[in-house]
Parts: structure tokens; C-alpha cells; sequence
């Protein structure tokens, strides 16, 4: 299981099947729901925990079953179940089922394994991981309408995990934490999307052309400022689906100052953001919405800015 947990690991960080890199963000943490923060993976050695506890269950609830026969007449042999302790000599497989057993002590008591008519393997899961605060911006990150590829950037930029150059420069890694794209300020995750001036003008077109002041002090603001506008449930879809392509391409933009040394013209990049997001939109647009929001997004569509 272990083995496993890094081969998913160096997969998400680096796309290979084995690697010493780091992780942005802690396996524990991208291991949460997505409504509590996470990317809503599975702890692996949890569930196993919790797949287990279905024969801890079967025992105590006394279920009949040619195996439960087995195991009481070799092994448990009239003893009491809670408290039982295997012997040296038990087989490897049963002293595992005894530390789950140990391990279900946690979160359930006997009465409530006895009185519970079916084991849910999902609902042990969820009392051995235990429950997180909510975070506020799961309904931006997660959106349906923005493309998968948007969503895991803004998922670290949520968690402030880019490796943006004041991060760097705090790790030893680089000495110069000023902004690739303007060089005025050091470069953080609120400068870098929300005070840089090139990010402010990508801003100021895109706001323009949903014809809503989509662009706050800060994502968190951005997104109450969507969410609690009298526009339709799809309306607000779209404007985050275009605020996380925004923050997707000015993020793609500094890159492209650090690794190739250039910037194209802000023209360039909000063409690039209509365009992908029109696209996107239009292959997972609802099969009922509204005449009103077919009009609003063909509006939108027809007034995409032309970029040679």
C-alpha cells in the first residue's frame, strides 16, 4: 500500500511512476474531499483499515457464515470477541483483522456493532479520516464548466502552493523574488493575479467583454462577488470557468517570462481565454438552459476579441 501511495504521488507531481520530488501540497491534505480542501483521493491504508472492519462487524454482530463458523471454533473458541487477543502462533491474516479490531475500538463500541444491521465500508472510512472544516471556494475550484487542467491550478493557488518566486526564495532555491511579469514587487500569489499591472489589464479585458466586474481584491472576493450576483446558476458557472482560465494563462504567462525570457501582448493571452473558454463551454453546456443564456452566451461568443 505504501508502494502504491508513491506511486500516485510521484504521478501527480512529476507524471512518472517513480520520483524524489516533493510534493506542492501534503499527501494528507490532497487526500481530503474536495469540499474540506482536497482532490478528494482516497487514503489507501484508511480504506483498507475500513474494508477490514466488515469481518471485525461480522464477528461481533455474530453473522452466520461457514468462515465465522471456522474462525470461532480455531481461533475465538467461546472467548469474548472486544477483548480477545490472538496467540503467537495465529496465522498473519488473523492478527491483522485483531489490530483492525483495535483500531475500530477508536470510532465504534461493541453495542454499536452489534445493533448496525449492514457494515458500510464508506461510512467507517469517513469516521477513521474524521471531518475537516469546509473551505469556501470548492464551488469556483470544482466547477463543471472550467477545464480540468484550470482547476488544479487554481487548487494550488487556493492552497498557496505555486511555486511562485517569493516561495522559492524562502526555500533557498533563488535569490531575486521580484515579479517575472512586472518586476516592481515580489512576486506572491495575490500580486502575481490580482496587483501585478499585467495581470490587472488581462483583468480589465476579460471584465469588459463578460460585461461584469468579474476581478475583486482577491479569488475570495472574485468569487462572492459571482456567486451572490443575480446572474442564472449557469451565468455564474461561466464567469468562474473564465476566472480560473484567467488565472490559468497569467500563471502560463509568467512562465513563459521565466523559462523562454518573453511576454506576449495582453491582446494575445485574453484571446487565448475566450477562446478556450467558449470552447469548453459550448462542448459541456446543459441540456436545459434557458433562451436567456443561450442569447448571453452567443453574445459572448460573437464578441470574442480577434487576435492574428
Amino acid at each position: 500500500m505504501q508502494e502504491i501511495n508513491n506511486i500516485c504521488r510521484a504521478f501527480l507531481w512529476s507524471g512518472d511512476y517513480f520520483s524524489h520530488r516533493p510534493g506542492n501540497v501534503s499527501w494528507e491534505h490532497v487526500c481530503t474531499p474536495k469540499g474540506e480542501g482536497g482532490l478528494g483521493l482516497r487514503r489507501i491504508t484508511l480504506w483498507n483499515v475500513a474494508a477490514l472492519g466488515r469481518y471485525v462487524w461480522a464477528i461481533e454482530a455474530k453473522k452466520d457464515s461457514l468462515w465465522l463458523r471456522w474462525i470461532n471454533a480455531v481461533y475465538i473458541k467461546g472467548a469474548e470477541w472486544w477483548s480477545y487477543v490472538p496467540t503467537q502462533d495465529s496465522s498473519w491474516y488473523w492478527k491483522r483483522i485483531c489490530e483492525v479490531k483495535e483500531q475500530m475500538k477508536m470510532i465504534y463500541t461493541a453495542q454499536q456493532l452489534t445493533n448496525m444491521q449492514k457494515f458500510s465500508i464508506q461510512e467507517c472510512y469517513k469516521k477513521l479520516t474524521g471531518e475537516n472544516e469546509k473551505v469556501n471556494w470548492s464551488k469556483f475550484v470544482w466547477n463543471r464548466l472550467t477545464l480540468p487542467k484550470h482547476r488544479f491550478i487554481c487548487w494550488l493557488v487556493m492552497k498557496e502552493r505555486l511555486n511562485i518566486a517569493l516561495r522559492l526564495r524562502n526555500m533557498g532555491i533563488i535569490d531575486d523574488p521580484l515579479c517575472r511579469l512586472c518586476g516592481t514587487e515580489d512576486e506572491t500569489h495575490l500580486h502575481i493575479f490580482f496587483n501585478c499591472p499585467f495581470s490587472l489589464e488581462v483583468c480589465k479585458s476579460i471584465s469588459k467583454w463578460m460585461q461584469f466586474e468579474l476581478f475583486g481584491d482577491s479569488i475570495d472576493s472574485s468569487c462572492r462577488k459571482v456567486l451572490t450576483s443575480r446572474r442564472s446558476r449557469f451565468q455564474k458557472q461561466s464567469l468562474l470557468a473564465v476566472l480560473g482560465a484567467a488565472i490559468y494563462f497569467i500563471w502560463l504567462a509568467r512562465n513563459d517570462a521565466v523559462w523562454n525570457s518573453k511576454i506576449d501582448i495582453i491582446r494575445y493571452h485574453v484571446h487565448r481565454i475566450q477562446k478556450v473558454c467558449i470552447d469548453r463551454i459550448y462542448s459541456v453546456i446543459p441540456y436545459k438552459i434557458t433562451n436567456r443564456d443561450k442569447s448571453w452566451l452567443r453574445d459572448r461568443a460573437n464578441s470574442m476579441m480577434i487576435c492574428n
